[in-house]
């Protein structure tokens, strides 16, 4: 019961992955059977299933290159192999067994600490599948150097608390590098000086600590040499205290690393003032602050551009709802997500709306039941008109042809992501491309 206990206590602390995936009280149910196959590399065991063989293909090279980097980097090796299971989709991703808490859409993969299994699905980006493959063997590392210096005292594990962009900015930086998406975040928070200080970041969570913590290492890595990122990790561990580590590592107080961390924010991002403009003549239609929504996206104009539909969490759900381009003003509520088996997601990650050419029906992608469906709803009352199952593991970004006889969309089948093109009068389906 005490492990039990521990591994809630510490996956929730130190893996955002896996954050949201803990929803007690709910039932998860599997709509399909996994004739799991296992393929075994010098330091993997790697699980597939039916259609995963080019996931499984790919993934061995990718891991088995990311180890010994992380070999040097952290200084330590395994003597067993490392298990990586990998789902052919975000929906079958949500089945795993592995843990028996439901996984919401955003969690992007997960490593289960005292097995060091990996789990991870694909989403139809080979680039990304790349990405969380060596954000989560990080993660495989870390938890080794943590379990290996807690396990005479569970008692240090209730007192310490790794802030959570040292574990993720690491991951961050050690499987990407910089990336163009962390700098034109970073871009953004440093110019409207809403960067936090090192020490304040400790106290955050969600998305933030990703990037700031992947641009503290890139700048402990130019100012300090890439050796001293695993070097900064195994003191934190061993003395249990921010303040410490990075007075033994650097040589300098917290306060000190604070206020040079500042210093190289500044010089990298406050001379872009000069080369943006602030946007004029813009009307704003969301306001988070005031209607406690943290995610706004997929906005689509109708044809004539006096209405604007997009996917928002501020019911804490997901809905679609419907905006007047011109007042700014909320028309209706098109979708209620969440609320029925039809609209379980309707990829917040991923989204797509698409109106008709006249206006008068709308298109989208959800998660329902064993898999993704297009719908196609009434602008009018709201009403499903059509719901298409296809035989593909994903869909996302349905758009309607300018005729409205076709729909594309970009589906997952068999580790592969292809556009096609759905026919409305014949029911068929053609796929366009074989990529």
């Amino acid at each position: 019961m005490t492990k039990k206990i521990f591994f809630l206590f510490f996956l929730l602390l130190t893996t955002p992955y896996i954050l949201d995936a803990y929803c007690f009280g709910k039932n998860k149910i599997q709509t399909r059977s996994y004739d799991f196959k296992i393929v075994e590399s010098q330091h993997f065991r790697i699980f597939f299933y039916s259609g995963g063989e080019e996931l499984f293909k790919f993934a061995v090279p990718v891991l088995e290159e990311a180890y010994e980097e992380y070999k040097s980097v952290f200084g330590i090796d395994f003597d067993n192999k490392i298990p990586v299971i990998i789902y052919n989709s975000p929906k079958h991703f949500q089945e795993t067994n592995v843990i028996p808490q439901l996984i919401e859409e955003g969690v992007g993969g997960f490593t289960e600490i005292f097995k060091s299994r990996v789990v991870v699905p694909f989403t139809g980006s080979y680039r990304e599948f790349r990405h969380v493959l060596r954000h989560e063997l990080v993660h495989v590392f870390q938890y080794r150097i943590i379990m290996g210096k807690l396990r005479s005292s569970l008692i240090t594990a209730t007192v310490f608390r790794i802030p959570l962009w040292v574990m993720e900015g690491m991951a961050e930086y050690l499987s990407l590098g910089w990336s163009r998406d962390a700098e034109s975040y970073i871009r953004d928070l440093a110019i409207n000086n809403k960067l936090p200080s090192v020490e304040e970041l400790g106290y955050y969570g969600g998305y933030i600590v990703y990037k700031e913590g992947q641009l503290i290492y890139k700048y402990v890595a130019e100012n300090y040499g890439e050796e001293k990122i695993g070097e900064f990790f195994n003191i934190l561990v061993f003395r249990r205290s921010l303040d410490e580590a990075i007075k033994k590592c650097f040589g300098i107080t917290l306060e000190e690393f604070d206020k040079r961390f500042e210093e190289y924010v500044k010089k990298n991002y406050y001379p872009l003032f000069k080369e943006f403009d602030s946007p004029s003549g813009l009307k704003e239609i969301t306001f988070h602050n005031k209607d406690a929504s943290y995610m706004n996206v997929a906005p689509a104009l109708s044809p004539d551009g006096s209405r604007v539909a997009f996917i928002t969490d501020r019911s804490g759900r997901t809905n679609i709802v419907l905006y007047s381009a011109v007042s700014g003003r909320k028309l209706k509520t098109l979708v209620k997500g969440a609320k029925t088996p039809d609209f379980e997601n309707l990829h917040m990650l991923r989204p797509g709306v698409n109106f008709s050419v006249d206006a008068k029906r709308i298109v989208f992608s959800a998660q329902s039941g064993s898999g993704d469906r297009i719908y196609i709803v009434s602008i009018e009352n709201g009403r499903v008109e059509k719901s298409i199952k296809l035989d593909v593991d994903a869909i996302y970004t349905p758009v309607f042809s300018p005729s409205g006889k076709f729909i594309a969309f970009v589906g997952i089948k068999n580790s592969r992501s292809d556009i096609y093109i759905y026919d409305l009068e014949s029911d068929t389906t053609i796929q366009l491309t074989n990529d």
